[in-house]
């Protein structure tokens, strides 16, 4: 009896060494799998110099529709409002568009998505792994804007002032709504078998008006103003305001509102990828191929 037990109790722990083996290696491979993709397998000083050309171009145009359009009336506060709020959408951005990608490459370009779903790995890992190059784009956005913008706009940010411990902390935390919201635009595109890829940017179009990074929300109409209150992006980048400029800190910053929202919106869209990936596998529409 001892002998089956322990021979039991070493299969157990066989199979959770294998499994925490595949999610390891599995989110490895994936990783270096969707750089080598979306970076075509260039050479990584080309790739960020062509990375880097986008938020530059954005944070001159920035700095330019800012300085022609405010005027002399315009405030340091308004102009570091909206620039914070442009910077985190970066991230947010880039990560729902990756994983919209990802599907849409797996199944229509590469018709592979079967084998990856049928593989140890989860599908959920795979993706984890696979859009992760949204993290270093995301913040060579955020960086290289802001120093653009503080520079030419003269935003008054000092690195002296910001509250760099609670900034990295909750720059990280923002992150888990973030993939969250990537996981869901991902069901959403596994049972959408035309057209996909424009799901992220219908996502991230709405998301981008009410979530308080370019309209405050007190613009906006009763109901559009409770469903931002209602996300973790509007709160997340209050928070970032807050830890960055000091002039942001006269409210407190919104630290109970965003754990609550992100906490009920990863689990709400968690499930929803889930609910979505189990009704494309049955119905079908997992490797179905239909774009031209």
């Amino acid at each position: 009896m001892d002998g089956e037990i322990s021979k039991r109790k070493g299969n157990i722990n066989f199979k959770m060494a294998i499994r925490n083996n595949n999610i390891t290696n599995g989110i490895k491979s994936s990783a270096v799998l969707g750089w080598r993709i979306e970076t075509n397998w260039a050479n990584i000083f080309i790739v960020f110099l062509v990375k880097c050309s986008k938020p530059f171009s954005v944070a001159l145009l920035l700095s330019a529709m800012y300085m022609i359009t405010s005027g002399p009336g315009a405030t340091i506060y308004d102009l570091s409002w909206a620039i914070i709020g442009v910077c985190l959408w970066g991230f947010i951005q880039s990560a729902t568009e990756l994983y919209s990608y990802a599907i849409v490459g797996e199944r229509e370009w590469f018709r592979n998505i079967k084998n990856i779903i049928t593989a140890p790995t989860p599908l959920y890992v795979y993706l984890l792994g696979r859009t992760s190059l949204w993290i270093p784009v995301g913040l060579l956005n955020f960086i290289v804007i802001l120093s653009i913008s503080n520079y030419s706009l003269n935003l008054g940010l000092n690195i002296n002032s910001i509250e760099k411990v609670k900034m990295v902390l909750f720059l990280l935390l923002g992150f888990i709504p973030v993939v969250s919201l990537g996981m869901f635009v991902a069901g959403i595109s596994l049972v959408i078998p035309r057209f996909s890829e424009g799901v992220a940017f219908g996502v991230t179009g709405v998301l981008y008006l009410i979530s308080g990074s370019i309209i405050k929300t007190d613009m906006l109409p009763t109901i559009l103003k409770n469903i931002s209150e209602a996300l973790p992006f509007t709160h997340w980048i209050e928070i970032i305001r807050y830890t960055m400029f000091p002039y942001f800190r006269i409210n407190p910053a919104p630290y109970s509102e965003f754990f609550i929202t992100s906490i009920i919106f990863c689990l709400v869209t968690n499930y929803l990828y889930f609910f979505l990936l189990r009704y494309a596998r049955k119905s079908g529409k997992i490797d179905l191929a239909s774009m031209y």
